[in-house]
């Protein structure tokens, strides 16, 4: 499962811009710095790396293997960091 989460995160990465760096990825990145700590034992030793993708899309997700994105769609819904937590 870990190599199949890894192996879609990376075609995705290689199919959809991407943001790399600004305000908006560090905003993500604090929120998902957040999170982690409450993840299950079993998969908190991933090493998590998070992708802001530039994309209309309302999603969020997290994979096996310690990958996690988020598009600039549910930025632009979520009112606050706690919405985009959940």
């Amino acid at each position: 499962m870990r190599s199949m989460g890894v192996e879609a995160y990376e075609q995705m990465r290689s199919d959809e811009p991407t943001i790399t760096t600004g305000p908006v990825v560090d905003y993500v990145q604090c929120v998902t710095d957040a999170i982690v700590p409450h993840v299950p034992p079993e998969y908190a030793d991933n090493g998590w790396e998070v992708t802001v993708f530039d994309s209309e899309a309302v999603n969020a997700f997290a994979l096996p293997g310690g990958k996690m994105g988020v598009y600039t769609g549910l930025l632009r819904v979520a009112e606050n960091q706690h919405q985009l937590a959940r």
